[in-house]
This record gives structure tokens, C-alpha cells and sequence, in this order.
């Protein structure tokens, strides 16, 4: 889908800290298509110097962009207030090689990829220490490990990286499968998670049919756990780009260190509150 599709039209309300929402279908049903991932590829002829190139190419002007320069100050700003992070962990970025035919998902890979790197390095700058870094998705073909593993990101199978997940973990995932959303919040919140917004989740109930309601709404519970226990902040976005789409920050407190994220979701168990 085109990013700069002019039938697009968004009508924003805000909420919390900058917090944007959009409600139109056609939106919803591109959240709901990316939700679902692009097809895995069969394999590549690239080299990891074709990658580096490629990952340059696609990042160029994103890196270069106000929101890339708002997402480094939401960090710098908030760092000293908030759960203090040790292990950063990125999940469904798909391959950096994904066929001829599907260079947007190829883009956004690079794109949300370099945001990634680029909250990692603004969390090591302030604390002072080394993060590290793992990358688990289902459709990495051995030159996306390679190529990660020169970042210092460690690639893991599926479902390793759920393991390192706790309240001192960056959680990284853009526009995941609802099922991932789902088994990720089942377990350890993080300190600091990016990933669907709210809103964001809400939209896709308008195109999901019954079975998919009945998953999502169950995320949306979650996430209200995590909303409430946390500080929030819109994802920079770039006007007519869907790289972020619907995407929030959501950050513990110093304080709680993600045991009140934890306490909190318990209470609503020990309630009987939906999930």
C-alpha cells in the first residue's frame, strides 16, 4: 500500500503524553494486514555488504527526520524517571530480503530496525553500560543473522527471546502477529516496551472477524495493565508514512522496576477482570 495514499484520512484526538489516534477502516485493515507479516522468503542471493548498503539506503532520510530526532529526546528526557533497562530484545522485523516484489516490507525492516539501534544507543549513552541485544524472528534467513550479529544483535530462534524478557527489558515488536502480542504479555512485562498502541489495537476490531475479536480484545486487557502502570508516549511518526503506524512507548518508572506492571496485572487475575 502506497504510503503517501491521499485517500487516507485521519482525524487525531489526543491523549496521555501526545497520544494520537486514527480512526478510519482502510487504516485498520493495513494494521490488520501488517499484523499478519509478509510471506517468507525462500532465499537470498545477497551478501551482508548488500544488506549494509540496502539498510543505508532505507534509512537515509528517517534517520535524518524529526521524528527520528523526537524518539532520541522521549528517551533522554525520561531515562532518568523510568525502569532502568539492561537487556534490549527486537522481535518481527521479517528478513531484510524478502522478495523483488515486496520492497516496502524490505524497508520497513531497515527502517524499524534502525529505531531499534538507535533507542538502544541513546539507553546506553545515559546509563553507562553495554545493552544486550537479541533479534528472533520466524522468517531471518542466514545472511539477516549474519548481518544483525555485526550490530552486536544476537538472533535467536523462536521462542528463545522470550526468556530474557523482564522488567529491565527493552521490548521492541512493530505491528506483531496478534498471537506473539499475546504470549508475550502472558508472561514478564517489560520495563520498557514499543510496539501497537491501544488504539491502534482497537482500530483492527473493526475489520477482524469473530475469532480474532475474541484474541484481541484479550490483548487490549493486557495492554491496559501495562498502560496504567506506565508512562506513555506517541511513537514519532512522519506524515504519511505507516512504517509506525499506530505505535505508543510505554515506560515503568524507576520506582516500580516493573514489579507494580506485574502486581497489577496479578490483581486483575485474582479479580476476574477480562483480559
Amino acid at each position: 500500500m502506497s504510503a503517501g495514499d491521499g485517500e487516507w484520512q485521519v482525524a487525531a484526538r489526543k491523549r496521555g503524553k501526545g497520544r494520537t489516534t486514527h480512526r478510519n477502516t482502510r487504516r485498520a485493515a493495513f494494521l490488520e494486514e501488517s499484523a499478519e507479516g509478509p510471506i517468507r522468503s525462500t532465499g537470498s542471493s545477497l551478501s551482508i555488504p548488500d544488506v549494509r548498503a540496502d539498510h543505508e539506503r532505507a534509512c537515509k532520510a528517517w534517520r535524518e527526520s524529526h521524528a527520528a530526532e523526537k524518539l532520541q529526546t522521549i528517551i533522554s528526557d525520561n531515562v532518568a524517571h523510568h525502569a532502568a533497562i539492561e537487556t534490549a530484545v527486537c522481535l518481527g522485523l521479517g528478513s531484510f530480503d524478502p522478495g523483488p516484489e515486496r520492497s516496502n516490507w524490505q524497508r520497513c525492516a531497515h527502517v524499524q530496525l534502525e529505531a531499534f539501534l538507535m533507542a538502544v544507543k541513546v539507553l546506553e549513552k545515559h546509563s553507562g553500560r553495554k545493552i544486550k541485544c537479541y533479534a528472533q524472528e520466524p522468517l531471518f534467513l542466514p545472511v539477516d543473522k549474519e548481518y544483525l550479529q555485526t550490530l552486536d544483535v544476537e538472533p535467536v530462534e523462536t521462542p528463545q527471546a522470550y526468556r530474557y524478557i523482564s522488567g529491565n527489558t527493552f521490548l521492541y515488536g512493530i505491528h506483531l502477529p496478534h498471537k506473539v502480542w499475546l504470549s508475550l504479555l502472558q508472561g514478564s512485562l517489560p520495563g520498557l516496551c514499543i510496539g501497537t498502541s491501544l488504539a491502534g489495537l482497537e482500530e483492527t476490531l473493526v475489520v477482524a472477524d469473530e475469532q480474532k475479536r475474541e484474541l484481541i480484545q484479550k490483548i487490549i486487557g493486557m495492554v491496559r495493565v501495562m498502560d496504567a502502570a506506565s508512562d506513555m508516549y506517541a511513537f514519532p511518526e512522519i506524515a504519511g508514512d505507516h512504517t509506525f503506524s499506530s505505535t505508543d512507548i510505554y515506560w515503568a518508572k524507576a520506582k516500580d522496576g516493573g514489579g507494580d506492571v506485574e502486581m497489577k496485572r496479578l490483581e486483575m487475575l485474582l479479580h476476574r477482570t477480562e483480559l
